[in-house]
């Protein structure tokens, strides 16, 4: 009689484990996100907490057009085949880099056209759009690592010291999109951290 191969049972294992813990986190990060909104309320006021949605809502447009399908294409390109983990990082380094480089050329454009306050936070949130550059998240999920998950937990958290210590009144809304982009790439530090690794063991370390 022939044995059940146990791989499938490890993946499906794998598979549980990641969605528990991406669920568990997810609910966390969303919960400090929820109680970080009210407190940024009322320490901004209307004006501020208004700049700071105003420039994070650009950033978050922009990011999607240096993005540009990249995360997909990572996702599915190392999944399928994990020995080119570090072809296809490079690969999609190189076009979100240039991808960001238009970015940034429009930002500038719009900073002309807007007021100064609203022009200093789009030039401050630039950090979130170069830290998306190098941010290996869809590299882990190809490969099904649980990484992705307890990041962004520990962005937020660092995202919600941040804000307690360094804003303290309206005139820090023109920072706060800055801190932002400090969390993002202490989280993308990290996520590149943990893949470093596989990236110097080779082909093998990958699948």
């Amino acid at each position: 009689m022939n044995q059940v191969s146990p791989q499938p049972l490890d993946a499906h294992g794998r598979g549980l484990r990641n969605f528990t813990l991406y669920l568990a986190s997810e609910m966390a990060a969303q919960a400090i996100a929820f109680g970080l909104a009210i407190y940024l309320a009322r320490i901004l006021g209307a004006h501020g907490f208004g700049l700071w949605v105003f420039a994070a809502t650009i950033i978050t447009y922009l990011a999607i057009v240096i993005d540009g399908g990249t995360e997909t294409w990572g996702m599915r390109e190392v999944g399928a085949h994990p020995e080119r983990l570090k072809q296809t990082l490079i690969s999609v380094v190189r076009l979100r880099l240039a991808l960001c480089a238009a970015t940034l050329l429009v930002i500038g454009v719009a900073a002309i056209f807007v007021s100064r306050e609203q022009s200093a936070a789009l030039l401050f949130g630039t950090s979130s759009l170069l830290v998306l550059v190098f941010n290996t998240n869809w590299a882990h999920r190809g490969l099904e690592l649980a990484a992705p998950s307890l990041t962004t937990l520990i962005q937020r958290l660092v995202m919600a010291a941040l804000v307690v210590v360094m804003v303290r009144s309206p005139s820090d809304a023109v920072h706060l999109i800055f801190w932002q982009g400090l969390s993002e790439g202490i989280a993308a530090v990290i996520l590149l951290a943990m893949l470093a690794p596989r990236l110097k063991a080779g082909p093998e370390a990958s699948d």
